[in-house]
């Protein structure tokens, strides 16, 4: 009889185990039909991705340049473009694939987390969230680094699970390594090396291990920068000092940028994209597991990230981007759902199931606002003006491309046109005491001159037009010892040939 017991518990527990199987994996095959649909059906668009692929290009044709490796942008992202560039073609879909894989990843490793950290039902019901999660859906398909970034953290989450039931020391090398590789996809990462060292305890040969191989990646990273720039921390500061001029460039444009603004930013945002009740029961969730006292790892990391983006865009060191809350949003998802168990779970689970899904279905509403407001489609005016480059690429030497009142064209223009990147010059600009980047008349002029510059891509709307002020109806007109000659039209951009006038003796 016991024997006979043991047999139907063990058959019960298989039955459960492959439905569990069938269910994470319909889950994610949901995800990946969601965003391969929405991969296949748009272009990535997003200045940021597309100028992470010309700086790749640039890395694998000058691969003894250290100047390439911009210190803006952590390096861990970088290596798996310049590999997707190498393994996948055409080259514009490499780092939405590598995107897309870690998307994909990044939802089983929350499962396996979640599953050890809540319980199976709530890591089911949480994937399914993340699978619906518009951000999550959108940056699974451009080629920057939030997916990777967030593979990798959930990846460190549960190898620290993992390590706090086995105590086996090759699992802190592990999680070191998973803490280095988050921090070298997004520079919050690096919040990851003191958060773990204070939740991994007092034992000193714990803490000193995990610390060396948490290091080690940030610290090849900190040995370019000081052989490129000289200063082995110019990584941290190139954000403290970029972020502030972008700001300013957004006044400039007449968007408002107050106090209040910074203060809500987070708030408002994570509720476009989660949704109100996703959010708001994720706040409630997040609530009663630290009036519990429970969860305090995740708890903890929710509270430490927000403090830090709030703290920093109060401050003007962090970009108003809503993909950066991204690692809020997948946090507070599985809170929502911890919320109703903590609620009405133990005493229904049909009505708390049901009210779940309900929320979940929610979650589908900001993906149509989330995909019009963000950059996956090419407006017509950008592929004319890519085009004509790619079509008289052989007769064109070097090439500047002003911005057409927005900046974000320049460098998906650059890709579409499939030219060279080293044959693009960047515009030369100086800084006013307002902090406003100003275009140097004499340094433009200057830079024609000194890198051959035959072909301009202006636009009256641009920086530019202060210095040039072309007529888009006249065929050739002279600026110092130069001609523009119009060759192509397609508003807001106009592109011009430019030869040196050359003077009689």
């Amino acid at each position: 009889m016991i024997l006979q017991t043991n047999w139907l518990n063990k058959l019960k527990a298989g039955l459960i185990q492959s439905q569990e199987y069938v269910m994470v994996t319909l889950i994610i095959l949901l995800g990946l039909i969601i965003r391969l649909g929405l991969l296949l059906n748009t272009v990535d668009f997003h200045g940021i991705s597309n100028g992470k692929i010309i700086q790749a290009l640039l890395i694998i044709n000058n691969p003894g340049n250290l100047g390439y490796w911009t210190p803006v942008h952590p390096p861990a992202h970088f290596l798996f473009v310049i590999a997707g560039l190498k393994l996948f073609a055409p080259l514009v879909i490499a780092p939405r694939i590598i995107s897309l894989g870690f998307g994909l990843m990044t939802i089983f490793t929350a499962y396996l987390y979640l599953k050890l950290k809540f319980n199976r039902e709530i890591a089911l019901f949480s994937i399914l969230g993340i699978s619906l999660y518009s951000l999550h859906i959108i940056y699974s398909i451009i080629g920057t680094s939030e997916t990777s970034f967030h593979f990798f953290l959930l990846c460190s989450l549960y190898v620290y699970e993992v390590f706090k039931l086995k105590q086996k020391r090759y699992l802190l090398s592990i999680l070191g390594l998973c803490v280095g590789m988050a921090s070298m996809c997004r520079y919050e990462g690096l919040l990851l090396i003191p958060f773990y060292f204070v939740f991994l305890g007092k034992e000193k040969k714990q803490l000193f291990e995990f610390t060396i191989y948490a290091l080690i990646i940030p610290a090849i990273w900190m040995l370019v920068n000081y052989s490129a720039f000289g200063n082995a921390f110019k990584f941290i500061q190139s954000n403290n000092f970029i972020i502030p001029f972008q700001l300013n460039w957004m006044r400039q444009q007449g968007i408002r940028v107050e106090f209040f603004d910074k203060l809500f930013f987070w708030p408002k945002s994570l509720i476009k994209t989660l949704g109100v009740g996703v959010f708001s029961f994720g706040v409630f969730g997040l609530g009663a597991a630290v009036f519990k006292r429970e969860k305090k790892l995740l708890s903890s990391l929710f509270l430490m990230f927000f403090a830090v983006f709030v703290l920093n865009t109060i401050k003007e060191t962090l970009y108003l981007q809503p993909r950066y809350g991204i690692t809020l949003g997948l946090i507070l998802i599985p809170f929502s759902i911890y919320f109703f168990y903590e609620t009405v779970g133990t005493r229904n689970k049909i009505i708390s199931r049901t009210i779940i899904l309900i929320m979940l279905w929610t979650m589908i509403i900001p993906i149509k606002e989330q995909i019009l407001t963000t950059p996956l489609s090419a407006p017509l005016f950008a592929r004319n003006t890519a085009l004509y480059l790619a079509n008289n690429a052989e007769t064109i030497e070097y090439i500047i491309i002003d911005d057409c009142g927005d900046e974000k064209y320049r460098e998906p223009i650059k890709v579409l046109s499939k030219i060279n990147p080293k044959f693009f010059i960047l515009m030369p600009k100086s800084i006013n005491l307002k902090g406003d980047y100003l275009i140097d008349e004499k340094q433009f002029f200057k830079a024609l001159n000194a890198n051959n510059v035959t072909t301009l891509v202006y636009s009256p709307y641009g920086g530019l037009n202060d210095i040039l002020k072309l007529n888009s109806e006249a065929e050739t007109q002279q600026r110092q010892n130069f001609l523009f000659t119009l060759k192509y039209k397609s508003d807001p951009y106009y592109i011009y040939e430019i030869k040196r006038v050359v003077k009689n003796e």
